[in-house]
């Protein structure tokens, strides 16, 4: 049975009625090498799956096919690297995205955009792994961890006015010494820019209660909107703490966010492109259980910016000392530099 077959017979499996089926056929496009079967359900939606030997058999279906159709299909996007499925950011699903080699598209209370990917980096660049971890990773083994072979780990130390994460203190405490580290403030925007002393206020203490000596600068997570705040609060809110932070700091934040998020919530603003370092969450299909795989030829870039420098490619298991799913992240350290000297 081939893979076209077997996803046709997966979809009938889960409810999926197909009223007017198409026959197999190559695709019309010298090179693509791939084949696709096309139908029609019950309730007039279209469905394509498609097959390639190197990415598998995916379908692409609704609004989300229409839009890769228009953009030029495999020829533009490249073929399917997952099937349809929920856009989550902040670990709740804020819409569909189906994900394919060259970039994405999402689809988000009716709208649709389409992001591209961003070529990852050739041999000019070292490669640095690293991790992100808050108190979902539990009790670390920070000695186990530094012998892994890490470069770097980002701890989650506030969230919001005046929230610590509970494992914040031992994880500073422990990783001292075992790789560079640096802290990260989630980050609740304001209707007003002084609103956000307090978020500010109270992460740079933290950090003075714990002693300092973070080699690398804060990063703030900008993943949510709270209601009523719009976009251009959002900004100035954002931009108000980062120049609290920096100033008490010493240290020039890195900005952390997802693609669809800044696109869509933060309006692709460009504000902070080329002032800040981005840290960009981009992922692959999913392998089920909240782990993600990473994507091939590079993250997504959110609208608003021309580059990134810290990409968080997948979720996963198996770095010794942490049970269970952490973040995986790397950045891509120009030639001769560290990756503490990149990020200053």
């Amino acid at each position: 049975m081939s893979g076209i077959e077997e996803k046709y017979q997966e979809l009938l499996h889960q409810g999926w009625v197909p009223a007017v089926p198409l026959p197999v056929v190559p695709l019309p496009a010298p090179g693509t090498h791939g084949r696709f079967f096309g139908y029609v359900l019950s309730n007039g939606v279209a469905v394509t799956i498609y097959e390639h030997p190197d990415t598998g058999t995916f379908e692409v279906h609704g609004a989300i096919l229409a839009r890769y159709l228009e953009l030029g299909g495999p020829l533009a996007l490249g073929f399917p690297v997952s099937d349809e499925v929920d856009d989550v950011v902040g670990g709740q699903p804020v819409g569909r995205v189906s994900h394919f080699q060259y970039g994405s598209i999402f689809y988000h209370h009716g709208t649709l955009v389409e992001l591209r990917a961003l070529s990852a980096p050739g041999t000019a660049f070292e490669v640095v792994d690293g991790i992100d971890v808050s108190y979902a990773q539990g009790t670390i083994d920070w000695s186990a961890v530094g012998q892994a072979g890490l470069g770097f780990a980002y701890i989650k130390a506030t969230e919001g006015d005046n929230h610590t994460d509970n494992q914040f203190a031992h994880n500073w405490a422990g990783s001292a010494g075992h790789l560079p580290r640096g802290a990260y403030h989630y980050f609740h925007a304001r209707t007003t820019p002084d609103a956000t002393r307090a978020q500010a206020d109270h992460f740079t203490n933290v950090l003075t209660a714990a002693g300092g000596g973070a080699e690398l600068p804060p990063a703030v997570d900008v993943e949510t909107l709270p209601h009523g705040v719009t976009a251009e609060q959002a900004v100035v809110s954002l931009q108000f703490f980062i120049s609290i932070v920096w100033q008490a700091t010493g240290q020039r934040p890195l900005i952390y966010t997802y693609p669809s998020f800044w696109t869509s919530q933060m309006r692709g603003n460009a504000t902070f492109d080329g002032k800040h370092h981005l840290w960009i969450a981009s992922y692959g299909r999913p392998l089920g259980h909240g782990a993600h795989a990473t994507r091939p030829n590079g993250p997504l870039l959110p609208r608003g910016w021309s580059d990134y420098s810290v990409w968080q490619h997948a979720i996963g298991a198996g770095i010794p000392g942490i049970a269970g799913l952490v973040d995986r992240n790397m950045v891509a350290v120009p030639g001769g530099q560290s990756v503490v000297d990149f990020l200053h």
